[in-house]
């Protein structure tokens, strides 16, 4: 543990001394809040029945109808179905209204945009939430258990518009469906049901509502949803662990888990004085003089106003009974977990993959679900680069981190990721987005994919429409949806291909941090393993190993694997065959024989990715080269090339500081131009066309032949008002 404790402080004094030297550097040359926009076109939202076909169609990918090959497996840290077929998943959020939108054929337009964006899985997030539209009713409802027959009949034709274009279902069994007086349920004061954890009534409550969608029929599938192989996970919680103590704020409940936590301390130590031994320490307040075990005394929380890490360093309490606590929060944890999914597994029939928490927070707020889940199939985390603040599109909004390019200063998306995933177990990102209207929205997508192919993650952007209503050519107004955002709509063809294909190849080696249970609950030792290992997953796989949940299995990494990923990254060298991030240089290259990738700050660099090189007039872009036939680059007869760099509303604008928006701006939306000379190492003829948002052709791009037999042109997108141009011979 020394040399990697001596590793791992190298690499983050190596990170920390050299961030000097790029931190400010991509603000040169450019205005990123207030560009000037005088030669930007307006782009169009794409009419996915016109794309279909066409050169911008990744539904390709897509192996329908969906369950075709029988219920999902785990295969170690892979996944497949039931007759041998491997599968991994490029997914999509839908938000809270969308399964119940007004017109059924508003939903067929949602489904088409998915599969024609290449996405093969939707998580259907949300879905009883209390918005003006959801399970229990078309309007704000008061009461939320008893699921309205004709909400769920368009949930259900919405699950198989999914189904007959091989889209698969990701389920959330809870969000944040609140409690509302008309529930009349019994022993509920105030709260959500977020109080199911130690609550028989809400517990009863969420089991019912699982009765009544998944155990339901699907009308137009003929089968019930629980049995459906299409439905290939379910999450028991978003971001909801009862380390948030979830609805204590009403005294009843407080007074239920209170009782709950003295019961389990006297079962645990039998006498007051044997508490109080355990929780001594010089300094720190163990267990008080008026509280007792016998008589159900010994504080919690206080009133619930702080969250349980904030009220123990308030009142000084000592590291044992901290950790007593949280034992205690991981035990009644364990007990739902458990016990719902026995419920799903043996009343209902499901046959997905289960976990127990998509997790929304660092490490150190997260370990103990990490550790649970080792039990389980799966584990899902949420990442966000550039999170707003405010939700509300509008004036005073402000995102974080709006300057922060992915390629250069990417530590959102990547710090944390790469240590949230179990060894030898499936890892998705179930939420994850660089947040509209963010000037580097493309290129985190298409490096999302790129990286996530590399490392075996299954990534969920968040998310596409969340309304009930269609509203084509709004305009963005939104900041996470992105039906009608321009860059990324434009980059998804390619990002899907790009992963679903499986182009670059996984590492060879790994790195599995080792950890145990003492480690997910001892203060001030949480989220130790992510130190100076920001950038390690880009020569390793990386992971977690909890010795004490590894059945005999020994560890397959060593500190060898560590110190020769420091070596690498040091030394700036190469990552893969196929991947190539140079993080101080600002460029990212992806270079294997059916995809060819160079984004960052390639701006006057010819930027050579194998079967092509780019040379770009702007200052950063986003390019993408991808066969979209089964043969490779050189061989193929049909390749996209999709060229991107950033989109806004017409009059979109924000404050000095670049994070508070000022002005939301109107549609239609307008892109900036991208000028790039591609030269393909090839000495076949070949046509080139730009091509409009429905991927229909507009213009042929003359092409020329250099002194070595290559073909030359330039995708001028200024001249030609495009980011995608189709290559044939």
């Amino acid at each position: 543990m020394k040399r990697i404790a001596a590793i791992l402080l190298a690499v983050f004094l190596f990170i920390n001394g050299s961030a000097a030297v790029f931190a400010d550097w991509y603000n040169d040359g450019e205005t990123v809040g207030k560009p000037d926009t005088s030669d930007w076109f307006e782009w169009k939202s794409t009419d996915d029945k016109e794309a279909f076909g066409t050169a911008i169609d990744a539904s390709f990918l897509l192996d329908a109808p969906a369950g075709k090959h029988g219920y999902i497996q785990r295969d170690g840290a892979h996944m497949k179905f039931e007759d041998g077929t491997p599968v991994r998943f490029w997914g999509v959020n839908v938000g809270t209204e969308t399964p119940f939108m007004t017109n059924k054929e508003d939903m067929v337009k949602i489904a088409d945009r998915i599969a024609r964006c290449g996405f093969n899985l939707v998580r259907t997030h949300a879905w009883e939430s209390q918005t003006s539209n959801n399970i229990f009713g078309d309007g704000w409802v008061k009461q939320f258990t008893k699921a309205d027959p004709e909400q769920l009949d368009k949930f259900c034709y919405f699950l198989s518009l999914l189904k007959e274009r091989g889209i698969y279902w990701y389920m959330d069994a809870q969000v944040n469906r609140p409690y509302a007086a008309d529930d009349t349920l019994p022993d509920v004061e105030g709260g959500s049901f977020g109080t199911r954890y130690y609550n028989d009534a809400t517990y009863e409550a969420q089991k019912s509502l699982m009765k009544q969608v998944l155990g339901a029929k699907n009308p137009y599938t003929g089968l019930i949803n629980a049995e459906d192989p299409m439905l290939v996970c379910i999450d028991f919680s978003n971001e909801a662990t009862i380390l948030g103590l979830e609805g204590l704020t009403a005294s009843a409940n407080r007074s239920k888990m209170t009782g709950m936590w003295n019961r389990w301390l006297k079962e645990k130590y039998k006498t007051n004085e044997a508490v109080a031994a355990a929780w001594k320490e010089d300094g720190k307040v163990g267990l008080k003089d008026e509280e007792s075990i016998e008589t159900g005394t010994v504080d919690l929380i206080g009133d619930a106003t702080k969250k349980l890490d904030a009220y123990y360093r308030q009142e000084n309490y000592s590291q044992a009974r901290t950790m007593d606590c949280i034992c205690f929060a991981y035990d009644v944890s364990c007990d739902y977990y458990a016990r719902f999914a026995k419920f799903l597994r043996e009343d209902l029939g499901v046959k997905a993959l289960l976990t127990t928490n998509d997790m929304g927070f660092a490490f150190n707020q997260n370990s103990e679900i990490v550790h649970i889940n080792t039990d389980y199939d799966y584990t899902a985390h949420h990442i966000y680069k550039a999170h707003p603040v405010d939700y509300a599109y509008s004036y005073g909004s402000y995102l974080t981190g709006w300057t922060s390019t992915t390629v250069v200063l990417g530590s959102e998306l990547w710090r944390i990721a790469p240590w949230m995933n179990n060894y030898d177990q499936p890892f998705f990102i179930s939420e994850w987005s660089s947040v509209a209207p963010g000037p580097y929205a493309a290129e985190g997508t298409l490096t999302m994919a790129a990286v996530s192919s590399y490392q075996n993650w299954q990534p969920l952007h968040f998310s596409l429409w969340a309304h009930k209503e269609f509203t084509p050519e709004k305009g963005v107004d939104n900041f996470f949806e992105t039906y009608d955002e321009a860059d990324i709509t434009s980059i998804y063809p390619a990002a899907a291909i790009t992963f679903m294909r499986g182009d670059i190849k996984e590492p060879k080696t790994s790195f599995n941090f080792t950890m145990n249970f003492n480690d997910t609950v001892t203060e001030g030792n949480l989220g130790q393993p992510m130190i100076g290992l920001n950038d390690i997953w880009l020569w390793t796989k990386t992971g977690l190993y909890f010795e004490d949940k590894s059945n005999g299995k020994k560890n397959p990494s060593s500190p060898e694997a560590l110190d020769e990923a420091y070596k690498k990254y040091y030394n700036n060298e190469i990552q893969s065959e196929d991947l190539n991030w140079n993080r101080r240089s600002g460029i990212f290259r992806v270079t294997t024989d059916y995809t060819n990738i160079a984004a960052g700050f390639i701006g006057s660099k010819d930027v050579d990715c194998g079967f092509a090189s780019f040379k770009s007039d702007n200052y950063s872009a986003t390019i993408s080269l991808n066969s979209v036939t089964e043969k490779t680059l050189k061989d193929s007869d049909r390749l996209l090339l999709t060229t991107i760099t950033r989109s806004r509303n017409t009059g979109f604008a924000v404050s000095n500081n670049q994070y508070m928006i000022e002005n939301r701006g109107t549609a239609p939306q307008v892109i900036e131009p991208v000028i790039v000379t591609a030269t393909l190492k090839t000495d076949s003829d070949i046509k080139v066309y730009a091509l409009d948002s429905n991927g229909q052709r507009t213009a042929e791009v003359p092409v020329t032949t250099d002194k070595k037999g290559n073909k030359v042109f330039t995708a001028d997108g200024k001249k030609y008002k495009a980011v995608h141009y189709e290559i044939c011979k």
